[in-house]
């Protein structure tokens, strides 16, 4: 500029052009130290649209420029580069690099200004593509459809094996991102192996926070003709869980058949436990014995500690039910050492509220608290909401037990809440039974059995077999009020009516008035 060899004209116009874009100074610097700049002042017409210049400098000009400046390995690195949308350390670069020395040709790029470097203290330099400029870079005639291809694939499997080794905080991405990453590239590259692996997993993410709807639908992307066991076992996971469970059953067969063909042992156990839970939330206590027996000896034939822990409590929770409690107790100690000695906090929760649950049905009520309050302190430290909200509501069964009622329908609240927003229909409904019971035990009766009747109308749609008891618990309570069967009927409908409405709000604030 001083010596007249650049015009103020085009500095300005440049900087009215650039100012605040990405990397624009690194740009000019590097093209002011190396390039030409004859002829820019004609080449761009002085009335152009501010976009319009914009590109035409950027694509025309500049980035023409500087991108022949590259020697023609650091040109493929930082066009393969541009293809992810998260920063890469530089074994992630190396793989994109397709044994092509890495380092030196993206700090050329950044020198350049057309890639940016990323450093923290203590942590590996991360590197990536200004988002200004990854279109153009991975335009055709800098990165063929097969390269582009091919730098997906490497993608897929470098962020795979990210996952595998736990190195997502060293990256600086979430877990959930990283799966994402590995999803996106092997769709773009259609690796079928890859994509299923990441769709599964960050399903099954999902699955743990009681994100069910997410986690269906990326399930339900893939097509039927592509889905490996994997994938049939996840959706049959959510099936259960919203207490569809003609179609949980259905899943888990297909998903049986792929693993047994191909020697899936520990797949085979997991169906095996899933079908059996079916089982016995249809009442079915002989079927989902032999079914988690199937489970038990597989898990313990190939060590699956984990599994052999979970079966356990399973089997523990028949017996609760049949109210066999030394026999629960002994199966719960078993999964309780097992557990502890592997770390297993999800499952330690687990069996301490199955613990809990027994000490309450012996009236057991100071340990059964006890219990409680440990498996509730642990669910919410992993994040678990269905474990959560399950707690919650034991301990709100205490305390209506003790007819400290206020305190039991402010923890039934919010064992409803949770189980309301994560999808848990047998669970809701339960809670609305217990909300009916309090109601109608404090003498707004016909308030009560509207919620109780909620509760039927919801265990009926999902098939559960809990509406039985539900059912008759109306019954009686129509008796006690002298409802004909017209009467009956037109409760029903307008019970249902109103949760469509408005998921039970209406009747909550009619069985619990304000003041």
């Amino acid at each position: 500029m001083r010596a007249g060899d650049i015009s103020d004209t085009l500095i300005d116009r440049l900087h009215r052009v650039f100012g605040g874009t990405p990397g624009f100074l690194v740009q000019v610097r590097t093209w002011l130290g190396t390039g030409d700049l004859g002829g820019w002042e004609d080449e761009i017409p002085e009335d152009a649209p501010l976009e319009d210049a914009r590109r035409l400098y950027c694509e025309q000009l500049m980035l023409p420029r500087l991108y022949a400046l590259l020697p023609e390995a650091a040109q493929a690195l930082v066009s393969r580069l541009a293809v992810s949308e998260l920063p890469l350390p530089l074994d992630g670069l190396a793989q994109l690099a397709d044994g092509a020395e890495s380092a030196t040709s993206i700090e050329r790029a950044v020198e350049y200004g057309l890639a940016q470097r990323f450093a923290e203290t203590d942590q590996p330099p991360l590197y990536a593509v200004p988002g200004l400029i990854r279109n153009w870079l991975i335009e055709e005639e800098r990165l063929s459809p097969a390269a582009r291809r091919a730098a997906d694939g490497a993608l897929a499997r470098f962020w795979k094996a990210i996952y595998e080794r736990d190195r997502e905080d060293e990256l600086r991405v979430s877990v959930d991102v990283g799966l994402l990453a590995c999803r996106t590239h092997a769709l773009r590259a259609e690796l079928q192996e890859e994509r299923n692996w990441a769709t599964t997993r960050l399903s099954n993410l999902w699955n743990a926070r009681a994100e069910w709807k997410a986690a269906r639908a990326i399930l339900e992307e893939i097509p039927d003709d592509e889905r490996d066991g994997r994938i049939w076992h996840s959706l049959a996971t959510i099936d259960m869980r919203e207490g569809s469970y003609p179609a949980a059953r259905g899943n888990f067969a297909k998903s049986q058949v792929i693993k047994q063909a191909i020697g899936d042992k520990a797949g085979e156990a997991a169906t095996w436990s899933n079908l059996a839970t079916i089982d016995a939330n249809e009442g079915n206590n002989p079927a989902a014995r032999s079914k988690f027996g199937n489970a038990l000896s597989i898990m313990q034939a190939i060590g699956d500690k984990v599994g052999e822990a979970a079966v356990w409590n399973n089997l523990a929770t028949i017996d609760l039910r049949e109210e066999r409690y030394p026999t629960a107790r002994d199966k719960l100690s078993k999964s309780l050492a097992i557990v502890q000695s592997i770390g297993d906090k999800a499952g330690e929760a687990a069996i301490l509220h199955q613990l809990a649950s027994i000490y309450a049905n012996e009236r057991n009520y100071s340990m059964a608290r006890d219990k409680f309050g440990k498996s509730l302190s642990i669910m919410q430290s992993i994040g678990d909401k269905a474990g959560e909200a399950a707690v919650w509501h034991q301990l709100a069964v205490i305390d209506a037990t003790d007819r400290n009622y206020l305190v039991a329908r402010q923890k039934f609240n919010k064992s409803l809440a949770m189980r309301q927003t994560i999808g848990d229909k047998a669970g809701e409904a339960t809670t609305w039974h217990n909300l009916g019971l309090i109601t109608w035990a404090t003498g707004r009766k016909p308030e009560g059995m509207k919620l109780v009747a909620l509760s039927v109308s919801l265990l009926q749609a999902i098939g559960s077999f809990e509406k039985g008891q539900a059912e008759k618990t109306m019954s009686n309570m129509c008796r006690e009020l002298g409802y004909s069967r017209q009467q009956f009927d037109e409760m029903m409908t307008a019970v249902v009516a109103s949760y469509q409405q408005d998921r039970g709000a209406a009747l909550m604030n009619a069985a619990f008035p304000a003041g």
